[in-house]
Order: C-alpha cells, then structure tokens, then sequence
C-alpha cells in the first residue's frame, strides 16, 4: 500500500540524495495544540518525533497550499514499509552505540537515543509499533485526555497502548481533513553522563526537562524502494521546476513514475 507526503521540490532534492525521510519534533509542528502533551504532568512534546504521510491516493488541495508553496512542489507516493528501521536502529537505539560509533560532537544535544516505546527501549523499531493513524477528537474529548492521562500521578499505572493512543496521535477535529497518518518515535538528548539504557532513565530525562536542541532525526529509507516511487507533480509547478524533477529521477531513482497533478494543467509538460 502506498502513502503519500507533501513537500517542496528541494526537500524531494534532499530525500533522494540522501536516501533519508525527515522525522520534526511534535512542538515544532503547525498544531498549537500539540506544543505541550502531558502524560504523567511530563511534557512529551520535544521528544516526540513525527513523520506525516495520508493514505488517501486522492490529491489534497489544502495540502498543495499548506505544504508546497501553493502547489509548487510535489507529492511523493511510496510503499508504507519504505523505512529501514534496521539501520534506523543501529544508528540511534541507544545512547552507549551512539558513543561507540563516534557520532558525537562537541555539542552534546546533537545526539540522541531514541525509542519507539518509552517502556522498552532497546526493542527495535518497526512499522507495527511506530506507524499509526491520527485521531481526530471533539473539544470535549480533548479535554477528557487532560483529565484521564495528562494529570495523573503515577505513569506506571498507565497501560502502554494507552499512552501511545494519545502522544503524537490524537488531535482536535478542525485537522481531520489532513486524513493524517504518522510514523513516531521517542527521543532525548545524550549527554556523556546521561547513558539511557531503561525506561526509568528514559523518564528521568524528561522530568528534569532536559533541553532538547535536536529539532528533527533523519531516518534512512530502504535504497530499493525508490523503484516504486510515484512523484506527483504539482498544481503550479513551473516548467522548469517539471525539468528539475524530471532530472532528480533519473539520477537518484530512475525506475520512479512522474506524474501531473490532476488539478493542474498538463499541456505544457509535453517536453518532459
């Protein structure tokens, strides 16, 4: 099954030279509502890192504007188990690999561990657990989350999936035109002195509100799945932003499909 994201023609650039999907921290995304998401009185917004896609193969206008500079960009479709989690892993499950491997710098925020599941983290990641459709709730709902899971006193009392139903999840029903599905992972800073190997560690971290300077994890896709990649141009692309597609798929995913939005005009593209 293919999904779908909306981006510019740079950020497409960017996706295929490195072969990388960006994942953007949760208070940085464009919902107000989700810069603060308490569980246990903890705010799980800056280690919450999100990926979003929609399963609906039919063109989203609001996307076009919201998400391409008013159609200029373009939609990439690609099957959902795009993701190489195996590598993802390898590069990010655990703070002490991470030291091991070299990849820290001089400012200590640059790496992170990262967990799909704040109660194991040393479990790989996979699509099962990090993939998940948006909940789109009434006003009245949302507040019943702030009662139910945001205040209470003790996480452990908290089941698993309930928590992973909520953070990063569950959003206001003014957004559920974006039909909106997520990849997510969890993520806090290392420190030298700060070696996450528990779940308690992984807590600790976010009760002392451990800055978060990291506002995006780029994750590696799977090389082979850029054959089956569908690129979507869109509504107002120019011609020769349809050129620069054209020729960032024959050089990083030939086998890809270029298609024209069917909400723009088409006749000029005669030259692709």
């Amino acid at each position: 099954m293919k999904i779908y994201h909306y981006t510019s023609l740079e950020n497409l650039a960017l996706i295929l030279k490195h072969k990388t999907i960006r994942f953007n921290r949760l208070d940085k995304m464009d919902d107000p509502c989700e810069k603060e998401f308490l569980v246990n009185q903890l705010d799980w917004s800056p280690y919450t890192y999100v990926s979003c896609w929609t399963e609906n193969p039919i063109e989203n206008l609001p996307f076009w504007h919201m998400y391409t500079d008013m159609g200029k960009g373009v939609r990439i479709g690609i099957d959902r188990d795009f993701i190489d989690w195996e590598k993802q892993s390898i590069a990010f499950s655990v703070a002490s690999r991470q030291h091991q491997q070299k990849s820290m710098t001089k400012d200590s925020s640059s790496a992170i561990s990262v967990t799909f599941n704040p109660t194991r983290i040393h479990r790989p990641l996979s699509d099962d657990v990090c993939y998940r459709k948006v909940r789109y709730v009434s006003e009245s709902e949302y507040l019943e989350y702030e009662n139910k899971i945001g205040k209470i006193n003790n996480f452990m009392e908290i089941d698993e999936d309930m928590m992973r139903d909520y953070v990063g999840v569950m959003r206001k029903n003014i957004w559920a035109f974006q039909e909106e599905t997520r990849f997510i992972i969890y993520a806090v800073p290392y420190t030298s002195t700060d070696a996450v190997v528990s779940h308690n560690d992984f807590i600790n971290l976010i009760r002392l509100n451990m800055p978060n300077n990291v506002p995006f994890i780029d994750v590696p896709i799977k090389p082979w799945k850029l054959k089956d990649l569908e690129i979507t141009l869109g509504p107002n692309i120019s011609e020769g932003q349809g050129i620069l597609a054209k020729t960032l798929l024959n050089k990083y995913a030939p086998e890809a499909q270029l298609k024209f939005s069917v909400l723009g005009d088409s006749s000029i593209w005669f030259l692709l």
